[in-house]
Parts: structure tokens; C-alpha cells; sequence
């Protein structure tokens, strides 16, 4: 009961907040943002590389799950990405689409660090900055205003060229001005922040040292300013009001054990090792195990990275010396797995994948592998079988669909292989390809019900094509007016 009471005032006094910080009635409804959210996520996919690589996707929710466990329920279903960009820098997309660039979580050290540019990103979603920001680029269609807001994004978070030219095609760039934080933005989404990041149990220190990474970042030349300093502005202002409200709240910096900074230094190290510069990576981890040969980090990074070189041999060298530090590690046993299986040893990866499996029995990539796995040795019925069910969970079922589609072919059963590929290409947002696997499909059905499945899917697609061109138009005519 006093759990509930207290949930029910921090609603209250969140609402509270929001209302005399910022402008709702300027801003669009959650309907609104929720449609331009989706259209955003397509300029997103189209135009970004998103790392999907699954253990640092879910490390990402994870961690921004856990903070807004400590909030009110949002309108919006938060979701959290990485993005492969070597700059320093995250941001908010419309409907609390939160991304961080590989650049910024390598620079970082700690959990904590993470975690309070993430408090930072949500609160600039919980207070809905995006929504009004947006809307005060004038009333025009919302398709069309996806297409502004992904160009903007794109030309300040990283890619200029694509960002300018996809704003062109939205709309005149005059609009682009209306997407900028403000001064006033950047401090109401730091205390809001701070407040609801020590509830999730992070310490503060971890926004403030974040933030003193990115400024030192800044050296002598303005094209070397971290892109985070001009898209997240009053830098200086916002330390100083951390600083004064670390001072006023003691409580709050208690630092955690270090052992919590296992699963950041895990995933970080992954990250650094598959997604940044090689060289610069391999000689990190090579001098981390100059000066100790048994570190576990220093050994699973340089694993990885010898295996992205094409090295398996030596990477299975170091990944096993990594196990023995940590023999029950489930991503180090799937790193391990995936090293096998791309070098053919697919008994020793069904050994690895089927030991990772006793410890956690769903994980999805370990059940792929283990399909994949069945195919290679033709045992196709088992293949399915360990698929099939993954194919219906929303964070398997793309891949999960390949390669079904693939099996499928091997065995002669085109229809079959040709509708689960239009699934593949539906998830991919790849309207043309998964609209040729569909009717390639549909020629083939024979059952009824099957025929009217495939159907509905290439009418669905259809309908979104016109969609997206009748978008498209509207935005050349506005751009010309």
C-alpha cells in the first residue's frame, strides 16, 4: 500500500513538473508521435547501421529498462539502440527511440557512466522535448515530418550528407533550426535524470564523469568537437548544476562494488573489440595482457579480435583461457560457439552451444546456432523444429525466419522458403524484396488458408508502398511551394 502511494505521487509530482517546465500544448499527441516515430524508425533503418549484435542490444534495454522501472507509466514503449558511429554522442528520437553511438560506449568506463546518458535521453523523452520541438516545425504532414526529423538527426548525429539530402526531400531545410535543445531542455532532462537514475540504484558520479569524458574529447579544431557538445548544448551550465546538486544530495555518489562492473566491462569490451578500430583494439587489449596475461577482458577481446582478422585459431586460443576464468559464462560460451561453428567444427560448437543451453534453456541465439548447426548436417527436420518456435518471438524471429527460409529450399519446399524470406524481408523493412518472396509464394500455394496468409501480406506491403510514395510526393510539392 505505501509502495503504491508512493508511485502514485511521484506520477502526481512528475506531472507537475512537466507541466510548469515545458509547453505541452505545443507538442504533438502520442498518437501523432507515435506515427512519425514510425516512420523515423524507417529513415533509421535504412540510412544507420544498428548494431544487432543480440548481448549488447538487450545490455542496452536492460539498463534503460531498470531506470524506467522508477518512473510513471509512459504512453510510449521505450526502445534502445547502438548505433556503429565512431562519434561521441546519443540521442532521443520521436516515440522514445533512445540511441547511443559505438564511439561514445567505448570512450565510457563504468555502468554508471552509461547509464546516466541514458536517464539523461529518457527524460528528454518523458518530457516529451521531441514532441514540441517537432510540432513548432510547423503543421505540415506527419509523414513528411518523419522524413524532416530523421534528415536533421542524420546531419547533426553523424551523417551530414544523407541527413541534408533527406531533409531536402522532406521539406525545405529553413525547418531544420526547430529540432535544437535548448538550455532550458538540457537542464529539466538532468534533474529529472539525476532524481530517477539514483532510484535505479546508479550514482550520480556517473553523468557528471560522462559528461567530463565528452568535453575532454574537445581539443583545438571545431570539426573535433565531440558531435555532443553542439547537439546537447550548455555543457558548462549543466556540470556546475550537477556539481551543486551532487553537493546538496551526499547520499547519492555511494559507489557500487566493483564486481556490478562485470557485465559493463564484458559487453564494452565486445563492442570495442567488433565495432572499433581494429588496430587501436588489438594494441589495447594487447597491452592489457603485457601487463597481465591472465586478464579475462584483455583475453576475450583479443579473441575477438583475431577472430574478426580471421585468425580462428589463435581467437580459440584466447577465448578458451577466457573460459577458464569464468567457466559458466554464457556469452563467452556463445563467442566461443559461434568461432566453431564459422570454421566448420560444428561438433565442438553443438557441444558449446548445448552447454550454454543447460545454463540458460531459451536463449534464442544459442537455439539458432543449434538449428543452423542440424542443417549443415542435413538433419533438416530437427533444424526446424529447433526454429519454428523462435520464429514467433519478436527478438529471434527475423533471423529465425532466414533461415528457415533456407533450410526449406535445401529440402525442395519453395513455397515454403520463399514465404518465410517475404517474413525475413517484412522485418527488414524491405519492402521490395519481401513483396518478390511473397508472390513467388502465392504461386505456389495450393491450401486455401495459406493462400489467403501470403495474400494478406502482399496486400499490407502494397498498401504501405503507396503510402510511403504518396509521402514522398507530398514532399517534393512542399519543398517546391
Amino acid at each position: 500500500m505505501i509502495k503504491g502511494r508512493r508511485r502514485f505521487w511521484t506520477a502526481v509530482l512528475l506531472t507537475i513538473f512537466c507541466v510548469f517546465h515545458s509547453n505541452p500544448s505545443s507538442g504533438l499527441t502520442v498518437n501523432e508521435e507515435n506515427e512519425i516515430s514510425r516512420e523515423f524508425m524507417t529513415y533509421i533503418f535504412t540510412n544507420y547501421e544498428l548494431v544487432t549484435d543480440p548481448e549488447i542490444a538487450s545490455y542496452i534495454q536492460r539498463i534503460g529498462d531498470r531506470i524506467l522501472a522508477n518512473y510513471p507509466p509512459q504512453p510510449f514503449k521505450y526502445q534502445f539502440y547502438v548505433i556503429k558511429n565512431d562519434t561521441y554522442n546519443a540521442f532521443a528520437g520521436p516515440g522514445a527511440q533512445i540511441f547511443i553511438h559505438t564511439g561514445l560506449f567505448e570512450a565510457l568506463d563504468t555502468e554508471d557512466q552509461l547509464a546516466g546518458i541514458i536517464g539523461h535521453e529518457i527524460s528528454h523523452s518523458v518530457c516529451r522535448h521531441i514532441s514540441e520541438n517537432i510540432a513548432r516545425s510547423g503543421k505540415i504532414g506527419l509523414g513528411t515530418l518523419a522524413g524532416v526529423a530523421a534528415g536533421i538527426f542524420m546531419s547533426i548525429y553523424g551523417d551530414p550528407a544523407a541527413g541534408s539530402a533527406l531533409t531536402v526531400g522532406s521539406i525545405a531545410g529553413s525547418q531544420s533550426v526547430a529540432l535544437s535543445y535548448s538550455r532550458d531542455d538540457e537542464l529539466q532532462a538532468d534533474q529529472m535524470g539525476l532524481q530517477f537514475l539514483t532510484k535505479a540504484g546508479y550514482s550520480a558520479k556517473g553523468l557528471i564523469e560522462a559528461l567530463n569524458i565528452i568535453r575532454s574529447k574537445q581539443w583545438y579544431g571545431k570539426e573535433q568537437i565531440p558531435a555532443y557538445l553542439t547537439t546537447h548544448p550548455a555543457l558548462e551550465d549543466r556540470i556546475g548544476f550537477i556539481k551543486n546538486w551532487m553537493d546538496g544530495h551526499p547520499e547519492k555518489q555511494i559507489p557500487k562494488e566493483p564486481a556490478s562492473d562485470f557485465g559493463f566491462n564484458l559487453i564494452h569490451t565486445k563492442v570495442l573489440a567488433l565495432y572499433g578500430d581494429i588496430n587501436a583494439a588489438k594494441a589495447q587489449f594487447n597491452g592489457i595482457l603485457e601487463k597481465d596475461p591472465d586478464n579475462l577482458f584483455g583475453l576475450y577481446g583479443m579473441g575477438l579480435v583475431l577472430a574478426r582478422s580471421g585468425k580462428m585459431d589463435e581467437a580459440i586460443v584466447n577465448l578458451k583461457k577466457a573460459l577458464e576464468k569464468r567457466a559458466f559464462n554464457v556469452v563467452l560460451l556463445k563467442t566461443l560457439g559461434e568461432v566453431y561453428f564459422n570454421t566448420g567444427r560444428y561438433a565442438n560448437a553443438q557441444n558449446v552451444f548445448e552447454g550454454a543451453l543447460s545454463l540458460v534453456p531459451r536463449d534464442y541465439e544459442c537455439n539458432l546456432y543449434l538449428g543452423r548447426i542440424m542443417a549443415e548436417s542435413g538433419k533438416y527436420e530437427q533444424a526446424i523444429g529447433l526454429l519454428l518456435p523462435f520464429a514467433n518471438e519478436e527478438k529471434g524471429k527475423t533471423w529465425a525466419y532466414y533461415y528457415l527460409g533456407d533450410i526449406y529450399a535445401r529440402q525442395g519446399e519453395m513455397m515454403e522458403s520463399y514465404y518465410h524470406l517475404g517474413l525475413y524481408y517484412r522485418n527488414k523493412k524491405d519492402v521490395k524484396n519481401a513483396l518478390i518472396q511473397f508472390e513467388r509464394a502465392f504461386k505456389l500455394a495450393e491450401k486455401p488458408e495459406m493462400k489467403e496468409k501470403i495474400k494478406a501480406n502482399i496486400d499490407e506491403l502494397k498498401g504501405q508502398g503507396k503510402k510511403d510514395k504518396k509521402k514522398e510526393e507530398q514532399g517534393k510539392s512542399l519543398l517546391f511551394e
